[in-house]
């Protein structure tokens, strides 16, 4: 298994982007959604069309499991945020991208 840290923009709560996940092009989108005050993220294949929108990101909790066996364009793996989570118990405004980050983990 391999971790990929993905580049996120710390400050900027909306936005997509594109990356190269197991030789495959995605874009990723990152919200802040201020009602729930939580971050999501969202996954399109490399013609933008969405593959999952809206997944809670959640420290502890990682996305991708759930998607193996049913969505076949899902990238083969899981997000999650890693960080101090003593010094930092959820992502917000002020951590995203800075002490918590964005991982990717290849899975066979």
């Amino acid at each position: 298994m391999m971790d990929m840290e993905i580049p996120i923009s710390a400050g900027d709560p909306n936005y997509i982007f594109s990356t190269i996940l197991r030789s495959q092009l995605y874009y990723l989108s990152i919200r802040f959604n201020s009602s729930a005050d939580l971050f999501t993220l969202g996954i399109f294949d490399a013609e933008r069309n969405p593959i999952v929108t809206s997944l809670p990101l959640t420290i502890g909790i990682p996305i991708g499991y759930e998607f193996a066996g049913s969505l076949p364009k899902f990238p083969k793996g899981i997000f999650f945020l890693s960080g101090d989570t003593r010094k930092t118990p959820r992502a917000d405004l002020d951590n995203f991208g800075n002490s918590l980050k964005l991982i990717f983990r290849e899975v066979l």
